[in-house]
């Protein structure tokens, strides 16, 4: 298993490769966590889609979970 931790702002991403099935956490300002499974089968190509991911949309991450913390 690796793991990458990264922070932007207030959001905190971890990233989490196993070799069971690759997927992203999602940690909630309430401390609720959330798996999104990802349709990869090989662990380069998940690394480099989750370093990826977080380039192109930590924006739109930051911006919904700024909004959750508002309600």
């Amino acid at each position: 298993m690796k793991q990458k931790l990264e922070k932007r702002g207030n959001q905190l991403f971890v990233m989490t490769v196993r070799m069971v099935f690759f997927h992203k956490d999602i940690i909630f300002p309430n401390g609720d966590k959330e798996k999104k499974a990802i349709a990869i089968t090989n662990l380069e190509t998940a690394l480099s889609y989750a370093e990826q991911d977080i380039k192109d949309r930590w924006e739109f991450y930051k911006e919904k979970y700024l909004k959750l913390i508002k309600k």
